[in-house]
């Protein structure tokens, strides 16, 4: 019979083995891309079965940027094909190494993907010791990276300290929390990725990465009429008044209602504060309306998905920055702006995909310091 134990994602399930005492099997290297730049000082860090080795490499494009070592403790499931059924717990769509690289992208604000095995040692051999077997699983992964990116302050180091605590609240979650946090930081780790090269698709991965929370956090604990109330507020006005209306109203869209809710509620819960260094007045979002801010932004993404309409062209251009002024521009500032045959309101345009990046980055992150006890380290 196959094992049905509670789904979780390889590197938890192998960081549980390993703090329950199992003997290591096999180890292997798994190499870490980013063109993000190594601080100063190069130090390695431990976690669990896993050290994360910087490589010295200061190339300003697309370099290997850490080396995962990895000690495989996880036990082989025994799995009997006239058995199988469809389970997709804990997937994802990546392996080990897509799973530590998203951590790491969201843990630095920083494009950061796995390039796959690069060594391994073998079962039967000491794990870990002796030069190992080079390999080659996948091609090393490729980005599309403009000179005049859509994150114009992107200056976000590799500092493997900093990404501990977002390791050891991964590692001290439950299995349900490692699953959404992993998905969560999968989708963040691509909206980065894409950024330069699909800006309207960067902003729908954004969304999806504070959906993935949201479903965790909130679950479906939500009735129509309050589903209506948030994220229809219009139409729940129109019919309010009718008790019997409102209810089938309510019902007939809470699908749509019920995701809006999630979302806005998740965002505010959790998104960070303005950030420290801002532009003049007339260029910086309103933080005080955020709940508005993401409201519109929820409606965007609903346009791109079912209909084909993109996000707002000046919501994806590069941010500008006036002279003597430290910090870009939050969201387009102009009264109105046309562009491929559309016209839009400034109001109408809530920040830079940029400025959503960071409201998405400070809200997941909030949130996975929920998790276990994420400032103590529990995991050697």
């Amino acid at each position: 019979m196959s094992d049905r134990s509670s789904p979780s994602p390889q590197s938890w399930s192998n960081h549980q083995s390993f703090r329950n005492g199992s003997e290591p099997t096999e180890g292997y290297e798994i190499t870490l891309y980013s063109d993000a730049q190594p601080p100063g000082l190069l130090q390695s860090h431990s976690v669990g079965p896993y050290e994360f080795i910087p490589i010295s490499n200061r190339s300003l494009s697309l370099r290997q940027a850490v080396v995962v070592r990895s000690a495989q403790f996880s036990t082989a499931i025994d799995w009997d094909v006239n058995d199988l059924r469809t389970d997709e717990g804990s997937f994802h769509g990546g392996d080990e190494g897509d799973e530590l690289a998203a951590l790491l992208s969201l843990a630095f604000g920083a494009r950061v993907e796995s390039g796959g095995i690069t060594r391994n040692w073998f079962i039967g051999e000491t794990p870990l010791e002796g030069p190992g077997w080079p390999t080659l699983w996948r091609q090393p992964p490729e980005l599309h990276r403009t000179v005049t990116s859509v994150f114009p302050d992107d200056v976000s180091t590799l500092d493997l300290e900093k990404a501990l605590p977002v390791l050891r609240s991964y590692f001290s979650s439950s299995a349900s929390q490692a699953t959404a946090m992993v998905r969560a930081a999968r989708l963040y780790q691509k909206a980065l990725w894409v950024a330069d090269a699909d800006t309207n698709q960067s902003f729908l991965w954004l969304v999806a990465a504070l959906e993935a929370a949201a479903v965790h956090h909130r679950g479906l604990r939500l009735t129509a009429i309050e589903a209506l109330e948030e994220g229809l507020p219009e139409l729940y006005e129109a019919v309010s008044s009718d008790p019997l209306l409102l209810g089938q109203v309510a019902e007939a869209v809470k699908d749509l209602t019920k995701s809006t809710k999630r979302f806005i509620s998740f965002g505010m819960d959790f998104h960070p504060p303005a950030p420290e260094s801002r532009p003049h007045e007339f260029n910086q979002v309103d933080w005080s309306k955020m709940r508005k801010h993401l409201g519109k932004i929820y409606e965007y993404r609903s346009k791109a998905l079912h209909s084909g309409v993109p996000f707002p062209t000046p919501m994806c251009e590069r941010p500008g920055r006036l002279a003597g002024v430290e910090a870009y521009a939050e969201r387009p500032s102009a009264n109105g702006y046309r562009a491929y045959g559309a016209e839009w309101r400034s109001k109408d345009l809530p920040m830079h995909l940029h400025t959503f990046a960071y409201v998405a980055r400070g809200a997941l992150l909030a949130w996975v310091a929920t998790f276990g006890d994420g400032d103590k380290d529990r995991s050697d």
